[in-house]
């Protein structure tokens, strides 16, 4: 994402967000203050990497304020229907009055990763993203929407992601017992409720991305921080995903990262 604002000639600003509350609304206040913000990109469900979810208040004061400034909101929710609870909160769009809201969505991260097909609602913005599509790709490979299309008729869809769910959850259980087992004892790690992704904070001195390259000549891939920032921030911050099926490889994986992690920590 930030690739892409950075093609499209535009400069990102970054908005605090509460692993509690998601967004934080007072920050945003401030940044529309002070910057001359055309639009804003959140995930008010299980926002990457923290993996937290807006309140339902907090999802309708945050389009009203954007609505007030006549900024358009884009709506990440990818991870949508992956709440390990199994709720499904209305997205930021149902509180808009002005149509000022685009809802993004994607199977990638549920359903069929390898499809890479994903679904849009424009709001007001319909028509000039159908040109934009048709200017662009054309169009999705027909096959792959037919597929998926049948998938969600049968209902088959529903009863998969109620048996995903669960196992996400488990798999974020564990590896968040491994990361307190193998970590050095000063990691911090976020309680994610929801999607496949653990954000974890380590020793001001580990540099990520050397975890990151070292990591990589080892087998393993983890997300280093400072790709979730415009600016070179959480330089000592990790991402790690627990979406795959859950292997004693990945255990291993674990107990390596925290060795590594714990050797970067120490001087000299």
């Amino acid at each position: 994402m930030l690739e892409l604002i950075d093609s499209l000639g535009l400069l990102a600003i970054e908005v605090e967000t509460c692993p509690e509350d998601g967004v934080m609304l007072s920050a945003l206040k401030k940044t529309l203050a002070a910057h001359p913000v055309k639009a804003c990109v959140f995930a008010t469900t299980l926002s990457n990497p923290l993996a937290v979810s807006m309140s339902e208040e907090n999802r309708e004061a945050l389009v009203r304020m954007l609505e007030e400034h006549e900024v358009t909101l884009i709506e990440d929710d990818v991870y949508g229907d992956l709440l390990f609870d199994g709720h499904r909160p209305k997205p930021a769009e149902y509180y808009s009055k002005s149509g000022n809201v685009l809802t993004c969505g994607s199977f990638s991260k549920t359903a069929a990763p390898g499809y890479r097909i994903g679904w849009l609602h424009g709001g007001k913005y319909t028509a000039q993203i159908e040109r934009l599509k048709r200017a662009y790709s054309c169009s999705s490979g027909l096959l792959q929407q037919l597929t998926l299309s049948e998938f969600l008729a049968t209902g088959a869809y529903d009863r998969y992601l109620k048996t995903l769910r669960p196992v996400l959850q488990r798999n974020a259980e564990r590896m968040r017992s491994l990361v307190s087992e193998h970590f050095p004892a000063n990691t911090r790690t976020s309680e994610p409720v929801g999607g496949s992704v653990l954000w974890l904070e380590l020793a001001k001195t580990v540099d990520s991305e050397a975890l990151f390259d070292n990591a990589i000549v080892a087998g393993i891939s983890i997300a280093p921080g400072l790709i979730f920032a415009p600016c070179r921030r959480y330089q000592n911050f990790i991402r790690l995903s627990f979406g795959h099926p859950w292997t004693a490889e990945i255990e291993l994986a674990i107990a390596w990262l925290g060795k590594e992690a714990e050797r970067l920590a120490s001087p000299g």
